[in-house]
């Protein structure tokens, strides 16, 4: 049965774990195992992927205790000559993924005798079968029918690609085959993620804008890199990878570029650079999270490229743009409920997470167009949030909550023009009505904003009646939710404390809204109410 032959299967592992590299009499045994297995997967039908990965972790364990000592000719003897099944490739596929898990992941922590082991099996593998190998990856590109052969095989060159030398897979025979692939639905994931592999391969900075430019312009041919209304989440999320894989490698040779006063070179890499802008946003737009997140990092590295360079008007316009367009996505769509604690409201606050990290950056190099971007928002909060949605009237409270994080922290302390403004945006949405609207998530925030602002109410001491009365009544401490209400206890005992003795005259009138809330009933039965 399948758990007897699982237990077996650990059993033979603790002994390659821990026995076989010093076992010389079990090597022939080893070696007659491995090839019946070879030889049963290529005379009957493929075994299930969970007996096959097992097999082949137990593969890369021998592979990475015998070779190139005991076993130099490994991948010769045990798959390169007997490649014939459709099945001995799928499994010589997984062994090399198990490979690259045992010897090569750089995620793994190893002892340093463990990772010297691995240098030397690595530099090994380069003299004596990778060329073979990547040669049987050309092969299979090209000849196999097989989906699942050519999707392992694109994953097994993203892998290796880091740490061979590059021309075995960039050749004029080999990047038509993998660009080929990303047409394919089957293996286009798998193509994403090698071209990005490749791209991200270290190197010199004139052979990496050589490499970029020539897959940018066969990528371009292709139609991958290209954003249309008719693509569908998935091509626009492949096309998000690569923009993101090429954005992010042009901005590393921009970078270096300049450090070495190459201008000429720099003024390329700019213009292929900025080619990528306009599709990233395309990207960055759409309604999938997953696929807009692709290009976040990219646009953050560009933001940060800009820093101590003179923005020209294309770059200001961009920024802008920019900033719009997160401030639309802040916005949370109509499947979530954010006074919900699901798996999707979770990755749509992560989602939030990274759109503050990049208006964050933007806030570092010009925090006026954050500030223009907001203004036209909160006057429509301020006067039209009774004819609004929840959704939008939360977003916009949630960006004015994370001003302090958005652009320098100080503005508060400070008078130039955008701290100005950035404090008159605060001051609009606490003098306003807003929190009347009753919304969980509205009323929250408000509350929030309150209290993280105290210091600007302090200076400011207008809006305090109002912002008392709101926390007295059913927008605070009597709102249906006991939710709201707990946190809003925490919070209204913050604003006292800070605001105390600007408070002095309102004590009568705090005194008389809390009495009912404090009052003991003696009969009573719980111990704890849901408040």
């Amino acid at each position: 049965g399948i758990e007897e032959h699982f237990i077996l299967l650990q059993v033979i592992e603790s002994y390659l774990v821990n026995s076989y590299a010093k076992d010389d009499n079990g090597q022939q045994t080893v070696r007659l195992w491995m090839s019946s297995w070879i030889q049963k997967i290529a005379s009957s039908e493929s075994p299930p992927n969970y007996m096959s990965n097992k097999m082949a972790q137990l593969f890369a364990l021998v592979f990475a205790a015998d070779f190139p000592i005991r076993w130099p000719q490994f991948m010769q003897e045990v798959f390169l000559q007997q490649l014939d099944s459709p099945a001995v490739v799928v499994f010589f596929l997984r062994t090399l993924m198990a490979i690259d898990s045992e010897v090569v992941d750089r995620e793994i922590q190893r002892t340093k005798e463990v990772f010297d082991r691995n240098t030397h099996i690595k530099d090994a593998m380069r003299d004596l079968c990778i060329v073979d190998v990547a040669r049987v990856w050309t092969t299979i590109l090209k000849d196999s029918g097989n989906d699942k052969a050519r999707e392992l095989c694109l994953d097994v060159v993203a892998c290796y690609v880091d740490w061979i030398d590059i021309e075995l897979v960039v050749n004029d025979t080999m990047v038509p085959l993998i660009i080929g692939c990303l047409n394919d639905e089957n293996a286009s994931e798998s193509a994403v993620r090698a071209i990005c592999a490749i791209i991200e391969k270290g190197m010199d900075a004139q052979k990496k804008f050589a490499l970029v430019s020539a897959l940018s312009m066969l990528l371009q041919q292709n139609g991958s890199l290209s954003v249309t209304p008719g693509n569908d989440a998935e091509e626009v999320m492949r096309s998000g990878m690569l923009l993101s894989a090429i954005g992010c490698a042009l901005i590393d040779c921009h970078v270096k570029f300049d450090k070495n006063n190459e201008t000429a070179r720099r003024s390329d890499c700019d213009r292929l650079l900025e080619g990528t802008l306009t599709p990233a946003l395309q990207c960055f737009s759409n309604e999938d999270l997953d696929t807009s997140q692709t290009v976040v990092e990219f646009l953050r590295q560009y933001i940060c490229m800009l820093k101590g360079e003179p923005l020209s008007a294309q770059n200001e316009a961009f920024i802008s743009e920019l900033v719009a367009r997160i401030v639309h996505r802040y916005k949370a769509p109509e499947d979530i409920n954010l006074e919900n604690d699901g798996e999707n409201e979770l990755d749509f606050l992560e989602y939030r997470k990274q759109l503050r990290s990049l208006l964050s950056t933007v806030g570092t190099l010009k925090p006026d167009i954050i500030v223009n971007s907001l203004e036209p928002s909160v006057r429509s909060l301020c006067g039209e949030w009774t004819h609004s949605e929840v959704a939008p009237i939360e977003a916009v409270l949630s960006l004015i909550y994370s001003l302090a994080e958005i652009i320098q922290s100080t503005f508060i302390m400070s008078s130039d023009d955008v701290s100005t403004r950035a404090k008159s945006l605060i001051l609009q949405v606490l003098s306003s009505d807003v929190s009347r609207c009753g919304a969980f998530v509205v009323n929250t925030t408000f509350f929030e904003i309150v209290c993280r602002y105290d210091r600007l109410l302090a200076a400011n001491q207008r809006p305090l009646p109002s912002l008392l009365e709101a926390f007295l009544d059913a927008r605070g401490l009597l709102h249906p939710s006991a939710r709201l209400r707990t946190r809003v206890v925490y919070l209204f005992c913050r604003f006292v404390k800070a605001h105390k003795q600007s408070l002095g005259d309102y004590v009568g009138t705090v005194l008389t809204q809390l009495a009912p809330l404090l009052a003991v009933n003696p009969n009573a039965n719980s111990l704890f109410s849901d408040d």
